[in-house]
C-alpha cells in the first residue's frame, strides 16, 4: 500500500466518521426540539385551562360577595 492509498483511506474513514458523528447530533437534536415542542403546547393548553379556571374563580368569588353583602373595593 503506498502512502497515497493510504492518505485516502485515512481520509475517507476521517469523512465517514464526521458524517456519523453529524448524524448523531442532528437525531439528538431533533429529539430535544420535539420534545420541547411537545412540552411548549402542553404548557400552553395548561396556561389556558388555568386561566379559565382562575376567570371562574373570580366569578365565584364576586357572587359570593355580593351574597353576603361585601363590596369589593378596587
Amino acid at each position: 500500500m503506498n502512502e497515497k492509498n493510504f492518505l485516502e483511506l485515512v481520509v475517507n474513514l476521517t469523512l465517514i466518521i464526521i458524517v456519523i458523528i453529524n448524524t448523531i447530533v442532528f437525531i439528538k437534536v431533533l429529539q430535544k426540539y420535539v420534545f420541547l415542542r411537545k412540552f411548549s403546547e402542553n404548557f400552553e393548553k395548561e396556561m389556558k385551562d388555568l386561566t379559565k379556571a382562575i376567570k371562574r374563580n373570580e366569578e365565584k368569588l364576586l357572587k359570593i360577595r355580593k351574597i353576603l353583602g361585601i363590596k369589593e373595593d378596587l
